[in-house]
């Protein structure tokens, strides 16, 4: 079966498991729906970061607001105004796929999404050159839909705020959590 991954980084021939915010052990996410990781070819946050400051060798987690309806199709929340178009336009990257049985997978809570602790071949890659016009390809053809900021709820927006705060303070903890390691390691 194939499993679909995204990254800005060229020419991988192996993707490898990878440390998270989110989970404890370093963890490769796939998923059986190449539209569901089209999301992954942008990083709001490290955009930002070097917008404001300069290009930095840092890893920066990504961060998108989304989600899937009761039909299971991938949904994208624009979080603010015309964020789809500043977070995604002219940004590249790739999609790498593998081969794998899915019983070799840990299948995950998110649907669609499976993972393992494991190193996969790459079979295949795709240089994508604007991720916006694949994600309005996508939701033209039905397979994704886009939540425009104007069309949310007050009570959707309350979610979003939520959902980055949350986000943001995991990364703080552990930004803070790394610094205070490494000047316990520079004592030493």
């Amino acid at each position: 079966m194939k499993f679909y991954h995204a990254s800005d980084v060229a020419n991988l021939k192996e993707l490898t498991p990878q440390q998270s915010n989110y989970i404890q052990n370093p963890t490769l996410f796939f998923s059986s729906k190449i539209e569901n990781v089209l999301i992954y070819l942008a990083n709001p946050v490290k955009r930002f970061y070097e917008e404001k400051y300069g290009k930095s060798n840092q890893i920066f987690q990504k961060f998108a607001t989304y989600g899937f309806n009761k039909d299971k199709l991938l949904f994208i929340d624009e979080y603010y105004p015309n964020a789809l178009k500043e977070n995604f336009e002219n940004i590249s990257g790739y999609i790498y796929e593998i081969e794998a049985e899915p019983n070799s997978l840990f299948e995950n809570k998110i649907p669609f999404v499976y993972s393992t602790n494991q190193p996969q071949k790459v079979i295949k890659s795709t240089y994508i050159p604007n991720a916006l016009n694949l994600i309005l390809d996508f939701e033209k053809k039905g397979l994704i839909k886009i939540n425009r900021y104007e069309t949310l709820s007050e009570k959707k927006m309350q979610i979003i705020k939520q959902q980055v705060e949350n986000c943001f303070e995991k990364i703080i903890n552990n930004y803070l959590e790394n610094s205070y390691l490494t000047i316990l390691l520079d004592v030493k």
